[in-house]
């Protein structure tokens, strides 16, 4: 007989914050779509425009899931009492905010030295698609990298 188990509140924000940075890598592949049609010929930019667009519906599709679990699963006083909460997701989110952050300063820097060269004839537009393409896939990559780091480390010591 198969019996259903119920994720606790904890639990449920643990998947909540895991499906957050996985939109936020879809999201750095729709800012980096964006910022490649910039550079990209007349003809590539077309398909590009359209795998942006495409991109983008899946991001709107993955978010359904999250609403349906943090808001149907998870009771507000739930909520309110695990957002507090020290796990050690919330941990890796604190450092990959961290590790984003630091690498986004540097490439600002870098892009601002870029810009007066190579890229002077880009848009703005450009560079801010290219900075938070690189703000959020720094922040998703640290995140699964950290955790993956730490499931690992756990289970040897299992």
């Amino acid at each position: 007989m198969h019996t259903k188990t119920s994720l606790s509140s904890a639990e449920i924000l643990d998947k909540f914050i895991q499906l957050t940075a996985f939109l936020m890598l879809l999201t750095c592949l729709v800012f980096a779509v964006s910022a490649s049609t910039f550079i990209a010929g007349e003809a590539v930019a077309g398909y590009l425009n359209l795998l942006e667009k495409g991109l983008e519906v899946l991001v709107i599709l993955t978010l359904v899931p999250m609403f349906f679990l943090i808001f149907r699963k998870m009771s507000l006083q739930d909520e309110a009492s695990t957002a507090d909460s020290d796990s050690f997701t919330h941990a890796v989110v604190r450092q990959s905010l961290s590790i984003s952050f630091l690498v986004t300063l540097v490439c600002v820097v870098l892009l601002s030295m870029l810009s007066e060269g190579y890229l002077a004839t880009q848009p703005l537009e450009f560079f801010m698609d290219v900075m938070k393409a690189i703000m959020t896939g720094v922040f998703s990559i640290s995140f699964f990298a950290l955790n993956w780091r730490i499931n690992q480390a756990s289970s040897d010591a299992a």
